[in-house]
């Protein structure tokens, strides 16, 4: 109990300084979330001796099991037209998915381990936190942690931390160059909502049911389910029983989650591990951005119509660098939006690519760990170039 009463005073000194800099420097976390603020600040704590204790992959999977809990329960209604207008940037999304995880793991196991010390997992490190963010960073890093790779939740909130700094700043560059006026918004302001207490008490049940199960479902199938993965499937008994739950709570509720897992997860770094394998991930880096940059510039004119093109182009550029809440952000950031319902299209759009990447995130670790890289980089290449192939075919969205 003594180690969790430190990791808890950790996170309120991360919070409480975080909050002091957002007053005294304003337009500072107006380019860097609240949570890596807070989180670097815990970084700095290490000086002094102090760190996130062992039990910081029971924090990730409760934190997890609330994120990811949260979401059979906001679904609505799906409109077929609406479905079908947001088809091209769900291909255009998924396609910069593949091409990343397909690439990285491809560059790892057939170029970067004849020259280094590497495992097959390592290609999922950029992935995993580029594309999705601390969420999926902490998913994979857990996984892969559960299979033997002790150090691996290091390697995947590092890599999503830095991917969170490419992408802000990197949008703030293309509004710049393609001369768009671009007004910071802070990524965790919210305006007055209403908190429906019993929306919030669903789903701590749904994550109280998922960790009671967790147990029983070990002894049955021998098999150690995170914590999520039942709350997944907790959430969906739960919105048979309680229908579509207020979206607005629930998203609040993520997002302290979300900024509780990146405070405990870029504690957790071992920045002296990271060191060590630097260049491989430098080159990693290079790969994302480069391919990121690329897709930005060519594919989105012949993807995309004209009038919003470039709002589709930043926010895929925000959610596959830096993760969907920093892509909404850099859109919302634009001073002048073409297309009035662009936010509700990219919910939209995340919600049909959701099931493809959280089944990727959960069979991606257990497929690396079990000598499959040479065979799922390649497939997942094959895939985003079949995917190219399409949109290039029909490009415009109606």
């Amino acid at each position: 109990m003594e180690h969790i009463g430190i990791d808890i005073l950790l996170v309120l000194i991360g919070f409480i300084i975080s909050f002091a800099l957002q007053k005294l420097f304003p337009q500072l976390l107006k380019i860097i979330p609240f949570a890596i603020v807070a989180g670097f600040v815990v970084i700095l704590i290490k000086i002094f001796g102090f760190k996130i204790s062992e039990y910081n992959t029971l924090y990730t999977d409760i934190f997890l099991a609330f994120i990811f809990g949260s979401f059979p329960l906001t679904i609505s209604t799906l409109d077929k037209k609406f479905v079908k207008n947001v088809l091209p940037l769900w291909r255009y999304s998924l396609f910069q998915y593949l091409i990343q995880w397909g690439g990285s793991i491809i560059l790892v196991t057939y170029i970067l381990k004849n020259y280094f010390n590497l495992g097959d997992e390592f290609g999922s490190y950029l992935p995993s936190g580029f594309a999705g963010g601390h969420g999926s960073a902490a998913v994979v890093g857990d996984l892969l942690q559960r299979g033997g790779i002790t150090d691996a939740l290091s390697y995947t909130m590092f890599c999503a931390t830095a991917g969170i700094l490419f992408s802000v700043f990197g949008g703030i560059i293309l509004a710049k160059v393609f001369k768009r006026k671009y007004h910071l918004k802070n990524i965790q302001s919210h305006t007055a909502q209403n908190f429906h207490f019993k929306d919030f008490m669903i789903i701590c049940v749904t994550v109280i049911i998922s960790f009671i199960l967790k147990p029983t479902i070990y002894s049955l199938m021998q098999l150690n389910v995170p914590g999520f993965v039942i709350a997944v499937l907790i959430g969906f008994i739960m919105r048979m029983f309680f229908g579509s739950r207020d979206q607005v709570t629930l998203g609040l509720v993520s997002t302290f989650t979300t900024d509780l897992l990146v405070i405990i997860g870029m504690g957790s770094i071992n920045f002296l591990l990271i060191k060590e394998n630097i260049f491989p991930l430098i080159v990693l880096f290079s790969f994302g951005l480069i391919q990121g940059i690329i897709v930005f510039l060519f594919l989105s004119k012949r993807v995309f119509q004209k009038d919003d093109a470039f709002e589709k182009a930043l926010f895929t550029w925000g959610w596959s660098i830096g993760g969907l809440v920093i892509g909404l952000n850099l859109v919302q950031s634009l001073e002048k939006k073409m297309n009035p319902n662009i936010i509700e299209e990219f919910a939209m759009t995340y919600l049909i690519l959701s099931p493809f990447e959280i089944s990727l995130l959960v069979l991606g670790p257990w497929l690396l760990l079990n000598g499959f890289a040479p065979f799922m980089g390649p497939i997942l290449l094959s895939a985003a170039i079949i995917l190219l192939i399409w949109m290039l075919k029909k490009p415009l969205s109606n």
